[in-house]
């Protein structure tokens, strides 16, 4: 990669997430470094140029789309980490199916500012249950996602922010009697990303929530699952 650049986050899975300590320009020969950092936990996430290199998702170390699935460097006294990156090719969707949604920012400390919606985060689209890649956008100005041309099928949708857990997640089936599902709302608080049931939602058919861990800790009661919500529903 020669267009693009890497970010290197301070891991940490709990309420406040990953903090991104350093961003810097990959060079011309693909290269990075960072300047030597404390002993700790870091993830590292390259973000290609979209012109350059269009079909990428962002990528971690070592070459994987979400940041769960990363592998952790560990940092230790007087050593040089490796962490190579392979950029992950999101494929072509080439069928007819439709998937919007809509991300907002509850209070979340590590985003760009207070307030909703919460642009530029990563969305990603997998094949359920094989858990594969199928696409990758990012949220608008607007804090909206869409996928287009999505083949029918079955799949889960994630929100990529590093070190942020999905407490829940929505489970979608595209088909000839549903091949358009808008109105898949997600909310990101210091704990995590939700999913959220919004105002005027229609065809939310074949639908499911998922609850992360499961079972619950902590004696939550979480709703996983409904019928069809009737259009103007709240």
């Amino acid at each position: 990669m020669t267009g693009g650049g890497v970010e290197l986050y301070e891991y940490g899975l709990n309420a406040t997430g990953s903090i991104r300590i350093d961003s810097i320009a990959v060079g011309a020969g693909g290269d990075y470094a960072f300047a030597p950092q404390p002993i700790g936990q870091y993830l590292v996430r390259a973000i290609p140029d979209g012109g350059l290199y269009p079909g990428t998702a962002t990528s971690y170390h070592t070459s994987t789309y979400y940041w769960g699935y990363a592998d952790v460097v560990h940092s230790l006294c007087d050593t040089i980490m490796v962490a190579d990156i392979q950029l992950v090719s999101t494929g072509n969707l080439n069928g007819t199916g439709y998937l919007e949604g809509y991300l907002g920012d509850l209070g979340i400390i590590r985003s760009e500012g207070p307030g909703d919606p919460w642009p530029g985060q990563g969305i990603v689209l997998e094949h359920w249950p094989a858990a594969t890649l199928a696409g990758y956008v990012r949220t608008d100005a607007n804090g909206v996602f869409q996928f287009q041309n999505v083949p029918y099928g079955t799949y889960r949708i994630l929100v990529d922010h590093p070190g942020l857990p999905m407490l829940s997640y929505y489970i979608v089936t595209l088909d000839a009697n549903t091949p358009s599902i808008t109105g898949l709302a997600h909310g990101a608080d210091p704990l995590g990303v939700s999913t959220f049931t919004a105002t005027s939602i229609g065809t939310l058919a074949a639908v499911q929530v998922q609850l992360v861990p499961n079972p619950a800790q902590g004696g939550e009661v979480v709703l996983v699952g409904w019928n069809r919500a009737p259009t103007g529903s709240h």
